[in-house]
């Protein structure tokens, strides 16, 4: 599962709502070390 956002500045959001159960893999590809996994369970 995965989804792309827009370049984000400081106070931004951004929402995603996930259609299915899975785990989402993420990065900022302009700071790569920020990164994460939601997993989705319902």
């Amino acid at each position: 599962m995965h989804f792309k956002s827009p370049a984000m500045n400081r106070g931004d959001t951004c929402e995603y709502t996930p259609t299915k159960v899975g785990t989402i893999d993420y990065v900022c590809t302009i700071h790569p070390a920020q990164d994460g996994r939601p997993i989705v369970t319902a």
